[in-house]
């Protein structure tokens, strides 16, 4: 997992616990000897520069090592509050119940210390903060939101399921190869803030045993551009189906996924195993399906040079849908109708359960007798508390 390792190193280069690439949910005030200035930030980098003590004398005139400097910052919902009184730095965070105190020759001493706290030294408790992102905001790109890459590894778990229709080859007498490629834009607003992602989910199916089973490889990989900043990940996965009888089958599944991203100063490596239900069942031209998926999730310590990142994180999600389709006569054309809801159990997320409704316009094909949707043009709204936005998918099937 070395290459997985490296792609998050780069996140964590600063303090990036401390901070926020969110300029609307980053901010807060500083007092130095009884000046106050009010500061906003739109980088980890900026954030980091201006409480340095570079920074510091040069925003307020007479700043020294005696002066005595406090503050109070808003970092995604967290209240934090540090103070410096003489050598000895006081971090404050009272939401979650952390109170340091480094303390040094001088300044930058007590820096250093709270620096080597963050690489490691604190490892519990600035595990707690990383938990604390994930139940107290809708943001932190592991988990704790819909757009998080937890949640989208149980919503890529369910969909495999839900798109196998081992019923549809069933009594194939060779094997049959299905690729699939299904970019989809996504607009969401989350706790009041715009989010745009680009998702390229690539999947490869094989057929075999009359079309009773199949292994289904995978590998979603997606952009989210969150009110300017950038958030990548990705997932590997294989899938399992086999069918139990005509109408019914199961489909295991696992997966590593990989999220990072720069400005937020987050990432860590997600492992996930789940077991999904299909059913579908023909009543004429309509065909009736039900998933149920169940996920189990992990994050994995990650060592990234001199940081040690460790959500410790472990949840169990669900998701349920039914779906329909009405298959036109005479025509390769097909309508279709869903609605499902996911919910996760375990560590607490800030929206920990959605809602979500599709529809889609489907274009079949047939190979060798057998019927699949070549074109698939959709389109999903996703709802909860605080979250909402839509999905537009055009997916191939070739």
């Amino acid at each position: 997992m070395r290459w997985i390792s490296r792609l998050f190193i780069i996140s964590f280069a600063c303090l990036s616990l401390m901070t926020s690439a969110y300029a609307n949910l980053f901010g807060g005030t500083v007092t130095v000897d009884g000046q106050q200035k009010t500061y906003s930030f739109k980088t980890i980098q900026e954030a980091v520069d201006s409480l340095s003590d570079g920074q510091l004398a040069q925003e307020f005139p007479g700043y020294n090592d005696n002066s005595n400097v406090n503050g109070d910052l808003n970092v995604r919902g967290i209240p934090i509050s540090f103070d410096y009184v003489g050598t000895t730095l006081n971090i404050d965070i009272p939401s979650l119940g952390i109170h340091e105190v480094f303390t040094g020759d001088n300044r930058d001493a007590a820096e250093n210390q709270f620096n080597n706290w963050l690489k490691g030294e604190g490892d519990a408790q600035v595990t707690k903060l990383f938990k604390g992102f994930v139940s107290n905001t809708a943001y932190d790109p592991v988990a704790g939101n819909p757009t998080s890459l937890m949640a989208r590894m149980l919503d890529n778990d369910f969909d495999i399921a839900t798109q196998a229709h081992l019923r549809r080859y069933a009594g194939i007498t060779h094997g049959y190869n299905l690729f699939s490629f299904a970019p989809t834009y996504s607009d969401y607003t989350v706790g009041g803030t715009n989010v745009h992602q680009y998702n390229i989910p690539i999947k490869d199916s094989l057929y075999f045993n009359g079309g009773k089973s199949a292994f289904i490889f995978d590998m979603p990989i997606t952009y989210i551009d969150e009110d300017g900043t950038s958030t990548y990940s990705a997932q590997l996965g294989l899938a399992f189906a086999q069918a139990i009888n005509k109408f019914w089958s199961l489909i295991p599944a696992f997966h590593v996924g990989a999220v990072g991203s720069v400005d937020l100063g987050s990432g860590t490596v997600v492992y996930d195993a789940s077991l999904s239900s299909r059913t579908e069942i023909p009543i004429g031209q309509f065909e009736v399906g039900m998933t149920n998926t169940f996920d189990w999730l992990k994050t994995q310590n990650v060592q990234t040079g001199a940081y040690n990142i460790n959500y410790d994180l472990t949840n169990w999600g669900f998701k349920n849908g039914l779906d329909g389709q009405y298959h036109f006569k005479n025509v390769p054309i097909a309508l279709g109708l869903s609605y499902s809801y996911a919910v996760m159990f375990g560590d607490k997320w800030y929206i920990p359960d959605y809602n979500e409704v599709g529809f889609n316009f489907i274009n079949t094909a047939k190979h060798n007798g057998t019927r699949y949707d070549f074109l698939t043009l959709g389109v999903d709204y996703q709802f909860a508390p605080h979250f909402d936005g839509y999905n537009v998918v055009l997916g191939m099937n070739f």
